[in-house]
């Protein structure tokens, strides 16, 4: 990918029809670029989403040739919202979340979510190497072949990849639970609306009698979460807290 500056950047944003500032502060429900000031963090470049006067989903970047590559690949993936939404079947719904089928039209959205070690995969277990598109590719395909309960999660709003959450093989009546929010959709409350909205389609449509998980004791923020949703704790390792509810 060709590195960019800001006015590089812009020239290109004209073209595409998604919410973009490259000039900070909070503009509604809009991507935004800035340079960070001198007490937190600085130097650095920041990409966030701006809603309703809040910061969420920031993202840090040393080079600003960096930021404008990361803020560039989110408006093409989202320019590509409709086509994207054409491929897949919407299986359940909460208040902001749709959660459809996983899809090869998403595999640019599941590959910037995944590789991203600081923000999402460093609870998940990173790897020296990034996933290539066709690894995900594979995957996605042997989902689908399986018909796995995995979906995508999709901001009803905007159209916007949130995340993936999955149900895993742990019996006919019991299930594992697996949840991965993307960078700039994070700390906006998606993750507890995901869990309870699957919580409720495991428990009344799937008729499971109990959902588990597993969890890095260090991630104190999402054991907080996973208990707001009913979860408790029934063991501990020093690598992983296992949490379970029952219907």
């Amino acid at each position: 990918m060709k590195r960019m500056t800001r006015k590089e950047l812009f020239a290109l944003l004209k073209e595409m029809d998604v919410p973009i500032t490259l000039e900070g502060g909070f503009p509604d429900n809009a991507y935004t670029l800035a340079k960070t000031g001198k007490l937190f963090r600085p130097g650095k470049w920041e990409v966030y989403y701006s809603e309703k006067g809040g910061k969420y989903g920031s993202v840090f970047f040393d080079r600003e040739e960096d930021a404008c590559d990361y803020l560039y690949e989110i408006a093409r993936r989202e320019s590509c919202t409709g086509k994207k939404e054409a491929d897949s079947e919407t299986v359940f719904s909460s208040e902001r979340i749709r959660f459809e089928e996983v899809s090869e039209a998403r595999i640019p959205d599941y590959l910037a979510m995944i590789n991203d070690n600081e923000n999402v995969n460093r609870y998940l277990g990173k790897r020296e190497k990034p996933f290539t598109e066709q690894e995900e590719r594979n995957w996605v395909q042997k989902k689908r072949e399986e018909k796995a309960l995995v979906w995508s999660m999709i901001e009803k709003k905007s159209g916007e990849f949130i995340g993936n959450i999955e149900l895993m093989d742990d019996s006919v009546s019991s299930k594992e639970l697996g949840i991965a929010i993307t960078a700039i959709k994070q700390d906006r409350g998606y993750g507890s609306e995901a869990i309870l909205a699957l919580l409720k389609y495991g428990f009344e449509r799937l008729g499971l009698e109990k959902i588990v998980l597993r969890v890095h004791p260090a991630n104190a923020r999402a054991i907080h979460v996973y208990e707001n949703c009913g979860f408790r704790e029934y063991d501990r390792t020093e690598e992983h807290v296992f949490m379970e509810v029952h219907h």
